[in-house]
């Protein structure tokens, strides 16, 4: 496994990262790490941009980028790159909707589904809506792993005027 860090200069952004992606001719089989501050930042900004949650694992022009572990330390504003990334598989290229679904490759986020306290819509920890194929998604884990996942009840955005 070939993995080369390069650092960035100024704050991580989609836009930083999506450029760094394209100036550096990565392609689908890379994957970028982000320190988990970092791509916290991300998770952010997407939701502050196209006002959804962001898909985990995320991919950005066909590139995974995820969370650093203890295994993988990246410094603050550090982009670490796998370059032909092992890990990759081929659900990876598959979209959400169609990957065969293992409770042990969930993440700790697919875990915890949210439904919304007055209709039972999955909805985000904070009651905004999904995407339709992330909700598809969560739809799919919460019928296959029903036993093993908490349900947590908060106010959907998707019933605004009901109290």
């Amino acid at each position: 496994m070939q993995q080369i860090d390069l650092e960035k200069n100024g704050k991580l952004t989609i836009k930083s990262i999506r450029d760094f992606i394209v100036d550096n001719g990565l392609k689908e089989t890379d994957t970028i790490i982000l320190n988990s501050l970092n791509f916290d930042d991300i998770v952010l900004e997407h939701r502050q941009t196209y006002d959804e949650s962001m898909q985990v694992p995320y991919y950005l022009l066909r590139v995974r980028i995820i969370e650093s572990d203890f295994s993988k330390k990246v410094s603050l504003d550090q982009i670490k790159v796998i370059q032909n990334d092992p890990q990759r598989t081929f659900e990876d290229y598959l979209p959400i909707s169609e990957r065969e679904l293992k409770f042990s490759d969930l993440s700790y986020n697919d875990k915890i589904i949210y439904r919304c306290d007055w209709c039972g819509n999955v909805v985000d920890s904070d009651g905004t809506e999904f995407s339709v194929e992330t909700k598809k998604y969560k739809i799919n884990v919460l019928e296959k792993f029903e036993v093993n996942i908490t349900q947590k009840d908060v106010h959907g955005k998707c019933c605004p005027n009901v109290e």
